[in-house]
Parts: C-alpha cells; sequence; structure tokens
C-alpha cells in the first residue's frame, strides 16, 4: 500500500493537536484542582480552630500582649468560641496571616471570611464550621509594634589560629559565629585578634585542657579547682557561655556540681 504524503502530514497535525490538547488538561486540572479544597474536609470544634489561629500568629512572631481576647462590638453567634482584638506590626501585611491560616486550615471543613473594615489599618477575620461562626479576630497596624526576627550562629571548633590566611578569611566572613576555643594561653592570645574583628567566643571545658592554670582535673581538691575557675573565669570573662563537654570525667565527676555552682 503506498502512504499518501497529503495524509500522513494531516495525521501528524491531528497527532499534534490531540497532545497538546491532553497536555493543556492535565495543567488546567492541576491548577483547578490546587484552588479547590479537597472534598469531605474535617470538621473542627471552635477550641480546635482557636489553637490553629493562635498558632498562626505565633508563626509570625505575635507576643501574647499583642493578642487580646475580648468581644467584639456588633458580632455574636451562639456557636462563637472566641473573638480577640490583635495588634498588628505595620511591617507584616494581614493578607499574609490569612494566607497562613488558609494553608493551616486548607483540608479541614472551615472557611475563611476577612473584610476591611478601614483601608489599610483594621481588618476582620472570621472562621466559621459547617456555617456556624467559632472564631472571630478584629486586627488592626500598631506602628509601634516590632518583630523578634529569629536568628542563626555557628559554633566554630578547631579555629585554625596558627594560619594567618584561614584566620582572615573566617574573620572578614559577614555571618554570625562563635569561636569555640579551649582554655589556655594560646587561646587568650587569640582574644585580641578576634576583639578588633567583632567576634565572640565560648569556652569549652573538658577533659583535654593540659595547661597547670586552667585544668580542671576531678581529682583535684576543691581549693584548687577554685583557683583553676577564677582562672578561668578572669582570662575568658567577656565569653559568651561556656560549654561543657557532657561525656568528659570531670561532668561525671561528683566535683562537677562544685564547678557548676
Amino acid at each position: 500500500m503506498i502512504e499518501n504524503p497529503l495524509f500522513k502530514k494531516i495525521s501528524l497535525v491531528l497527532f499534534g493537536i490531540v497532545l497538546v490538547l491532553l497536555v493543556t488538561n492535565i495543567v488546567v486540572k492541576k491548577i483547578v484542582d490546587k484552588d479547590e479544597p479537597p472534598k469531605n474536609r474535617e470538621v473542627l470544634t471552635g477550641q480546635e480552630i482557636d489553637k490553629v489561629f493562635l498558632d498562626a500568629l505565633k508563626n509570625y512572631g505575635f507576643s501574647e500582649n499583642w493578642i487580646t481576647k475580648k468581644k467584639i462590638k456588633n458580632v455574636s453567634d451562639d456557636s462563637l468560641f472566641s473573638s480577640y482584638l490583635v495588634e498588628v506590626p505595620k511591617n507584616l501585611p494581614i493578607h499574609l496571616l490569612i494566607l497562613e491560616l488558609r494553608d493551616l486550615l486548607w483540608d479541614k471543613d472551615v472557611d475563611i471570611n476577612s473584610e476591611e473594615l478601614k483601608s489599610n489599618k483594621e481588618t476582620m477575620i472570621k472562621l466559621s464550621s459547617q456555617k456556624h461562626l467559632k472564631l472571630a479576630a478584629l486586627l488592626s497596624y500598631d506602628e509601634n509594634l516590632i518583630r523578634e526576627f529569629g536568628t542563626a550562629s555557628f559554633l566554630v571548633y578547631d579555629f585554625p589560629a596558627d594560619d594567618e590566611t584561614k584566620v582572615r578569611q573566617l574573620l572578614e566572613t559577614p555571618e554570625l559565629f562563635y569561636v569555640v576555643v579551649s582554655p589556655s594561653d594560646n587561646s587568650k592570645k587569640l582574644l585580641t585578634t578576634l576583639n578588633k574583628a567583632g567576634k565572640r567566643y565560648s569556652v569549652l571545658l573538658d577533659d583535654n585542657i593540659e595547661e597547670l592554670d586552667y585544668k580542671l582535673d576531678p581529682d583535684y581538691s576543691e581549693d584548687r579547682l577554685k583557683r583553676s575557675i577564677r582562672e578561668i573565669v578572669g582570662t575568658f570573662s567577656n565569653a559568651v557561655f561556656f560549654i561543657v563537654d557532657d561525656r568528659s570525667d570531670l561532668f561525671e565527676s561528683d566535683k562537677y556540681k562544685f564547678v557548676e555552682n
């Protein structure tokens, strides 16, 4: 049988159209499904909705002092579990909180309604389950509020004090880190360098302290330990904190309580 070139081209075009329609249908279905809550959603009690609401605020660093449990004027319902007046930092858009609630309640049978009462100033949020109001919150901006932001820092062990190039590279690093030092005369010399670079340090107490002025031997008397402790605290007085090796003989000895005190 001889193939017709025209028929072959038409077949390829039709196949291409079918393929495009199939892919388009899959993409559209995913988008639609993503915007539609799942079916058979879990019903929450007023207490459970209240917890989710407070968790949403907590996730955005809200202080308890900004949240007041109080009746809201002209808002009532026999099923209302709780109502709040919430002060919001000016640099936090309220719609982000609404999106957070939507995310936390995505697979729950809870309807979220929000209404802007004063342009860019106040917003009313109502959370309902099975058409019954469970929680109402009036959110208003306060320009005097500032959220506390979390920070991360690193502990740097085995600081290469003898390698000038590595020391310079580390000290020029803008990230927050603390150098972990062991009590010794070499560590004492390093403190000036760290201070000039604006870096902080912590002190590690373990069984590897060799120099007698700083040594914390569990077999030492309390008077002898006290001398070492005074030397450590005096020399490293600007330490951010002290770290104790919980696998050391010192930690497991009966003298550790004395050292800790």
